[in-house]
């Protein structure tokens, strides 16, 4: 394991950063234009696909916030844990009433906080700490169900801007 860890280089930690801060922006304005369904599903969808479109699909962007390619392993990883992460949230939808939609969207988050441990291998030892602070803002929220939805919302989304802004900030290793 720790040679999995032993990387001297995350070439796509200020690309993550970005992304973090702009999903966390998306979650926001989600949460507070929701619509009265707690997160506004087209706004998060818009604004989910157009993040990813301009961060990881166009060349330029990735080149110029990246500081190289990513590692096998690294790729390996990425991958794995985006699979899991689409695994857990299809279970999710399957086991969960549609009608409770703050459970779902709590179960989403979660997904996505688990989707994070494989993440520690491609931006760093950090992802841990995202990953446990995502994970226990959603289980208090299915936990206490009294805890208002926008503020659970708002708490993971401001855990993702302090986490981008960290990893935005990162210099080359």
């Amino acid at each position: 394991m720790s040679i999995l860890l032993d990387h001297t280089k995350y070439s796509n930690q200020r690309l993550a950063g970005l992304w973090f801060i702009w999903i966390a922006l998306v979650i926001v304005f989600s949460a507070v234009f929701n619509n009265g369904v707690l997160m506004n599903p087209g706004l998060f969808a818009v604004g989910f696909a157009v993040g990813f479109f301009i961060l990881y699909i166009l060349p330029f962007i990735k080149r110029r916030l990246s500081y190289g390619e990513p590692t096998k392993i690294q790729k390996v990883a990425s991958n794995g844990a985006m699979v899991l992460m689409a695994v857990l949230i299809m279970a999710f939808v399957q086991i969960i009433d549609h009608s409770d939609l703050r459970t779902l969207w709590l179960c989403i988050f979660l997904s996505v906080g688990i989707h994070f441990i494989p993440f520690v291998i491609v931006h760093g030892k950090s992802l841990l700490l995202l990953s446990g602070l995502t994970i226990a803002n959603a289980l208090l929220g299915l936990i206490i169900t009294t805890v208002p939805f926008n503020y659970l919302a708002l708490i993971d989304a401001f855990i993702k801007l302090c986490f981008g802004i960290y990893l935005f900030s990162k210099k080359r290793h």
